[in-house]
């Protein structure tokens, strides 16, 4: 803010205005009076005029702009003043600006509020009243640039040439203007890089891809590309998470330093997340990271131009071939394969293979993509009349393997083979409609080849020749037979036939020779099985199940209550839930189950032995033919809740159920007296338990061989064998 200083004259005029009532409308009076031409500056408004020495005191426009002084002594910093900007006075006449003031931020005067005039007396300190604001003046050439809407100064230059030229001023001379960066700010041109690395992993360049709009075959969602910038050679890794991509760069870059003998100097990315992750382990390795600005993929630029050129190869490769979208990641894996073997004008038409491993590319054993092909399916043969080979999708080379990936549509099973024939004319997924996808579980051979009808009237005369001529690996399509030859439809469902079925002659009674068949009923249950105890205990048929079971448990005394030691393991429970049904499908009862959560014992502290023997089915199979051969009888049970009745060795400590934890002993915990079913020695202590009862009847063990239990009991002329098993036992 400055302080301007104008001749005695006019500031005598103002200064008897300002002393004689009444004060407001002589200032208003002045304010017009000092008004500034508003063709050449911003509107000066006059502030205050400092009386003369008789006068008693001075009075502010505290409305005004500017402050304006006749006397130099009133200016603290007195500054002759250069400049062509002057003072227009009512009249018309201007008056010169002498001299200015600098701005010195402090207290000048000190007054009070009168009559809702500021009054200072004419004692105080009679340093500078009058300042200019804090915006400084426009220029003439600033003015025609806001008016004009803010152009640019060559159109300003041009406009005001051509319609005003009566306005000259130096377009040159204007100062910036501080409204055009608000409203125009952009990205500034960028400049062609011309760099380029001397050797490779001297600089990887590394981008990621996604989320695609469905998940692939495996369930990637991504892709994360990595470029050696001397070779421009890609390398694409598929992922299901973005957090895949330090895990899939370490990887990646213990493969190429081994397999180049280098190691990575440098890697360029953006800032993503992903990528952010990166820099404790690059450090750690010695390895520069160089990242984009915020928001600017430009400096990004060879890892961007690489994806989209990747992402336009993999278009056209899906477009061509009609693949669903699930299988893009082939696409896209057959698309990095040959980008690195085709020439690249940056690399004087050279490919990134023979770069960066000099190999001269081959490009003889490369397929149509997604085209219909044949592979050699010998081996996966089950017996010597199934087919030689099946119709199957071509979705790619191998990476690791000398082979083609083959797509069985119709079982959705990958084959990778070298012995393939292709028919590069032919899409299978061509005749399929995009909008009706079709199910995994149909066999698709019809779909791909689309044979004739096959007439029921005479079928031996359909011949289905195999193409076997070719011994190549890879033929073309020219050697293969018609495709409406080829025999791999599926079987047509059954027609009636004028010849009757032969009659079963069987003499075994049946249920179905005397008539006996089982209603069909259709049941929509409404019933679920809960997961949680929360669910659980909302339904109160699964309450009282709950309550049933703990209060067996009780009377079978399987715990007490204890303190819990200061050293135990507490192993955790939970509920169980399972519905019971009926044979005709109707729920029968609801069925919990307290169970240990075994997976939380300690070896060594809560379980030691968990080894229980039980017979083989080898051995079943031979008592029972020795049972048929004898006819013996033969006896089944199935013994309930086995293993809650065997007897614990071991101390064991259990949280309380949920659900039923005693109020008056919150923090007590269950010391186990019986086997629980989920603990690791739950089975051994059952055997233990039916070890002792059945020596207690003279039963003694035989056939320890193997593994096997077979017990015999020889107090008795016969002789009566038992086989135990983890879910039943059988006698004779």
């Amino acid at each position: 803010m400055s302080h301007f200083l104008i001749p005695d004259p006019i500031t005598d005029l103002i200064t008897d205005l300002l002393t004689d009532p009444p004060h407001l409308l002589l200032t208003d009076l002045l304010t017009s009076l000092l008004a500034l031409n508003a063709n050449y500056s911003s509107p000066l408004q006059a502030m205050l005029a400092a009386a003369p020495n008789h006068q008693d005191s001075l009075f502010f426009d505290t409305g005004a702009t500017h402050h304006l002084s006749h006397s130099s002594q009133t200016l603290s910093n007195v500054q002759p003043y250069s400049g062509a900007d002057q003072v227009t006075i009512g009249d018309g006449h201007s008056l010169p600006i002498l001299n200015t003031d600098q701005v010195t931020k402090q207290t000048l005067l000190k007054g009070w509020l009168r009559d809702g005039l500021y009054e200072f007396p004419s004692s105080s300190s009679t340093h500078a009243f009058v300042s200019t604001s804090s915006v400084p003046a426009l220029t003439p050439g600033a003015i025609w640039h806001s008016r004009l809407g803010h152009p640019a100064t060559p159109i300003l230059s041009k406009a005001l040439a051509s319609c005003n030229p009566s306005v000259s001023f130096q377009i040159n001379k204007i100062a910036p203007c501080k409204i055009c960066p608000l409203a125009k700010s952009h990205s500034l041109p960028y400049s062609l890089s011309s760099s380029h690395a001397s050797q490779p992993l001297a600089l990887i360049h590394t981008d990621l891809w996604g989320p695609a709009p469905s998940p692939s075959t495996s369930g990637a969602r991504y892709f994360l590309l990595f470029i050696d910038d001397y070779s421009r050679y890609t390398w694409i890794y598929f992922l299901s998470t973005k957090d895949q991509a330090l895990s899939t760069f370490i990887t990646f870059r213990k493969m190429i330093e081994n397999q180049l003998n280098s190691t990575i100097k440098c890697i360029q990315s953006d800032n993503g997340g992903e990528f952010i992750a990166f820099k404790p382990y690059l450090e750690a390795h010695g390895i520069v990271h160089q990242f984009s600005c915020p928001h600017t993929p430009q400096q990004n630029g060879r890892a961007e131009r690489k994806i989209r050129h990747l992402v336009e190869t993999s278009m056209a490769l899906l477009a061509q071939s009609f693949l669903p979208s699930k299988y893009w990641s082939f696409a896209f894996q057959t698309s990095v394969y040959l980008i690195n073997l085709l020439p690249a004008k940056l690399l004087n038409f050279q490919s990134p293979l023979q770069v960066l491993f000099h190999k001269i590319p081959n490009y003889h054993h490369l397929r149509v993509f997604s085209c219909l092909c044949f592979p050699s399916l010998r081996p996966y043969n089950h017996h010597k009349l199934s087919y030689r080979s099946t119709a199957c999708v071509f979705l790619g080379y191998a990476s690791a393997l000398k082979g083609y990936i083959c797509l069985d549509v119709s079982t959705s099973r990958l084959y990778i083979s070298r012995d393939v024939l292709f028919h590069e004319s032919s899409f299978p997924f061509q005749s399929i409609p995009a909008h009706s996808p079709l199910p995994q579980h149909t066999p698709l051979t019809s779909a791909l080849i689309n044979p004739p009808l096959l007439s029921t009237s005479s079928p031996s005369t359909v011949s289905f020749p195999v193409p076997t001529s070719s011994t190549n690996c890879t033929s073309t399509s020219d050697s293969l037979p018609p495709l409406l030859q080829v025999p791999f439809a599926p079987t047509p469902s059954p027609t009636p036939s004028s010849s009757p079925s032969p009659l079963n002659t069987h003499p075994m009674v049946t249920r179905a020779k005397s008539g006996i068949h089982k209603k069909k009923s259709f049941l929509i249950q409404t019933t679920s099985e809960p997961h949680t105890y929360n669910q659980a205990s909302k339904s109160e048929p699964w309450v009282q199940a709950m309550q049933h079971e703990y209060q067996a448990l009780l009377r079978n005394h399987t715990w007490s209550l204890v303190p819990p030691p200061p050293s135990a393991h507490i192993v955790i429970c939970r509920w169980i839930y399972k519905l019971k049904y009926l044979p005709n499908g109707s729920v029968e009862r609801h069925k919990a189950r307290l169970v240990a959560q075994g997976f939380t014992q300690t070896p060594g502290v809560d379980y030691f032995d968990t080894f229980s023997p039980v017979v083989k089915p080898c051995t079943i199979r031979l008592i029972l033919a020795l049972a048929v051969s004898f006819q013996w009888p033969i006896r089944q049970l199935d013994v309930e809740n086995a293993f809650l009745n065997g007897d614990l060795q071991e101390e064991v400590f259990m949280a309380q159920p949920q659900g039923f934890v005693q109020p008056q002993y919150p923090h007590y915990v269950c010391k186990l007296h019986k086997a629980l079913y989920g603990l690791k020695q739950a089975p051994r202590a059952w055997f233990q338990k039916l070890r002792v009862a059945l020596v207690d009847e003279e039963f003694e063990e035989k056939y320890e061989e193997f593994e096997n239990k077979i017990w015999r009991n020889t107090s008795i002329h016969s002789v009566i064998p038992l086989l135990f098993t983890m879910n039943e036992s059988i006698n004779k």
